[in-house]
């Protein structure tokens, strides 16, 4: 007999210490025979170093790790191909790189594409004062904001720029906007500035500017093309920047700083919570909704409907009048049904 591995198990015949080796029942020559032909099919089975046959497990174990090593240095894969082994990588995702916990990826099998379905936030792992001087916190000051733990930078004065404070991002795959919670004092001009990496001398680019701020305040900048402030590696730069001379008595405050990847709704609006940024249950207030092309409403928002409606509903009188007749009754009263006859 043959090997009829690896489409089924073989039945091998053992002999016995009494066989001999011309034995009719276990012939000698066809247990090596037999044992030959299962071994060379395991070899193919399991194939050689660098195997290029599709079937063999060789093969489809290091695919398997093209998979998982591509996914963890920043492209999430898949195989659409109808199973001839080619990887199709996806740039613009990284399923293994979502600092927020929560976050989570959708694949739509339409468009072949990896999407997420919450918002992503990066944060910065490095800081670097070029100047100014830090009088509190450090990098981790920045990372979660509310909590008592405030980077403060004092300008330096008389000197061009009053002050350059400088953060790197890692592992950056996309984002939509630039999020601050910080303070200026100074009547000066600070700009909110990220490192475009496509200019022919890459160079900071101005996102905004902000100035005389009286307390904290969040700053949402968006961002329509975050692929030119990424190089090929994730990296991101961003800083404030003093681009007048300073003031030695103005002070810098930042109690956040992330590039987010905000998952958007219709009108750019971000996801359910960040519309009030409260909790889930107060991120869409009825006064908040508007009401439009409602006749006989003068509301403009979905709680003052509700109660215009309610004022307006008819006052039951604990008695309803039913009049059957072929004609409509005359100055029937609030609360009356009338069931038309002529058509019966």
């Amino acid at each position: 007999m043959s090997t009829s591995f690896p489409t089924s198990l073989d039945a091998l015949t053992n002999p016995t210490p009494t066989d001999t080796l011309d034995s009719v029942t276990v012939p000698h020559a066809d247990q090596h025979a037999n044992a030959n032909d299962a071994i060379e099919a395991l070899e193919t089975k399991v194939g050689i170093d660098g195997s290029a046959d599709t079937a063999s497990l060789d093969y489809r174990l290091a695919a398997t790790e093209t998979i998982a090593n591509t996914a963890t240095s920043g492209l999430a894969n898949h195989d659409h191909d109808g199973g001839d082994g080619a990887l199709i990588p996806y740039t613009g995702i990284d399923a293994n790189n979502s600092p927020s916990a929560s976050a989570l990826l959708s694949y739509d099998d339409i468009t072949d594409k990896f999407t997420w379905l919450t918002s992503v936030y990066y944060q910065p792992t490095t800081l670097t004062t070029t100047v100014g001087t830090v009088t509190a916190g450090n990098v981790n000051s920045v990372l979660t904001k509310s909590d008592a733990n405030i980077l403060e930078i004092t300008e330096v004065g008389g000197s061009t720029p009053g002050f350059d404070i400088r953060f790197d991002f890692a592992s950056v795959v996309t984002f939509n906007e630039l999020r601050v919670n910080m303070r200026y004092s100074g009547g000066h001009n600070c700009e909110l500035q990220l490192w475009d990496y496509t200019l022919g001398t890459p160079a900071y680019v101005t996102q905004t500017t902000v100035n005389n701020q009286t307390g904290l305040v969040d700053v949402t900048v968006p961002i329509d093309n975050s692929t030119k402030y990424i190089d090929g590696s994730g990296n991101a730069k961003m800083r404030f920047y003093h681009p007048a001379a300073g003031n030695g008595t103005h002070l810098f405050k930042c109690d956040f700083l992330g590039l987010i990847y905000a998952v958007t709704g219709g009108g750019g609006v971000t996801d359910h919570q960040a519309l009030s940024g409260t909790t889930n249950a107060g991120a869409h207030p009825a006064t908040a909704v508007s009401v439009s092309g409602s006749a006989g409403l003068t509301a403009t928002d979905v709680q003052a409907a509700l109660l215009e409606l309610n004022t307006e509903k008819i006052e039951g009188q604990g008695t309803t009048l039913i009049v059957v007749s072929d004609t409509e009754p005359v100055g029937a009263a609030n609360g009356t049904i009338w069931l038309d006859t002529s058509s019966i």
